[in-house]
Parts: structure tokens; C-alpha cells; sequence
């Protein structure tokens, strides 16, 4: 089994979207999507939404309206604005 490591909070280089994809949450309608790498996120900086985390072992979609926030724990907080 593969063991999974986080990045430390003071080696992480914060990056930008890793690339945009055009998304749909309403029939007929399309917008830009951002997605991201999970390891470039920087502990405490908001996301918001539309966009994607990408995880080793998940994805997470962050839907219009909605922002996400990685802790120093590791975890995921998201909520609607």
C-alpha cells in the first residue's frame, strides 16, 4: 500500500489553477471551471467555486456559489457563501 504524505506547510509553493475546463451546472449553460492540484494549495487560502481539487485518491467539485479552505490538519472545509 502506498502511504500518502501532505505537504508541509512551509515547502508549499502556491500555484495557480493547474488548467481551466469549461463546466456545466445549468441545462444550456457553460463556464470556466479551474482546477486544481490538492499538493500547491497553501494551508488556510480560500478557494471559490466553480472549480476542482484534485486529490491523489478524490476529486472535489467546489459548485458556483460555494468556497473550500484546507487546514492545517489536513482537512477540507467547504461551505456556501
Amino acid at each position: 500500500m502506498t502511504k500518502i504524505t501532505m505537504p508541509d506547510a512551509e515547502t508549499v509553493v502556491e500555484a495557480g489553477p493547474v488548467k481551466i475546463r469549461a463546466a456545466s451546472f445549468a441545462p444550456s449553460k457553460t463556464s470556466d471551471l479551474a482546477v486544481y492540484d490538492s499538493g500547491t494549495i497553501a494551508f488556510d487560502r480560500e478557494i471559490e467555486g466553480p472549480a476542482v481539487i484534485e486529490e491523489k485518491t478524490t476529486t472535489i467539485l467546489v459548485p458556483p456559489g460555494w468556497s473550500i479552505r484546507l487546514d492545517r490538519c489536513h482537512a477540507w472545509y467547504m461551505w456556501r457563501e
